[in-house]
């Protein structure tokens, strides 16, 4: 709808803005139906087409994840059933949850003073897999440094040390992360 300057009226703007948010995007009422929503709510989470229109309970969303295996095992009534107690709360949450297909996605949801609430989707994935290393690598690490004459060392046709003590510099007088 266009204003009489032929201007986009604020909820068109709202729409467009919603659509072009990087993050997946949704609002629900308080009687818990889909209210707007933006395309990578759809992408991210893998709903179907079929699914996504204004006043889709967000039941049918919970009920497509559960029969995908996205809740675990059980049976798909409790499983549905159980998230909709949560939801019918209205109450602020935040959560990760692993997808079927490996996503981390970080869950944000807020209540709104009319009901309903408003949830954020982030894909964590890439942050959550390199904080996973680091701390291998700081497990790594802390085994290592109580290694005391030693170094690790790749085998193959030239090998190549990967990881020396401390002690090893020490014994050496080599300057640290110098082999």
């Amino acid at each position: 709808m266009k204003n009489k300057e032929n201007r986009p009226d604020d909820n068109e703007i709202l729409r467009e803005g919603v659509r072009h948010l990087s993050q997946a995007f949704s609002v629900v009422d308080r009687d818990l139906n889909l209210v707007i929503w933006n395309p990578q709510f759809a992408k991210l989470l893998g709903f179907p087409d079929e699914l996504l229109y204004e006043g889709a309970p967000l039941a049918s969303f919970f009920r497509h994840n559960a029969e995908r295996g996205e809740y675990g095992d059980g049976d798909l009534d409790a499983l549905v059933d159980e998230r909709l107690e949560l939801a019918k709360q209205h109450k602020a949450h935040r959560f990760q949850r692993v997808t079927k297909d490996g996503i981390v996605l970080d869950v944000v949801g807020n209540p709104l003073p009319s009901g309903g609430f408003v949830t954020t989707y982030t894909d964590v994935t890439e942050r959550v897999n390199l904080e996973k290393e680091l701390s291998r690598a700081k497990a790594d690490s802390e085994l290592a440094s109580r290694i005391s004459h030693t170094g690790f060392w790749r085998v193959q046709l030239d090998p190549q040390v990967l990881f020396w003590s401390p002690e090893v510099y020490r014994i050496y007088g080599l300057p640290a992360g110098q082999p």
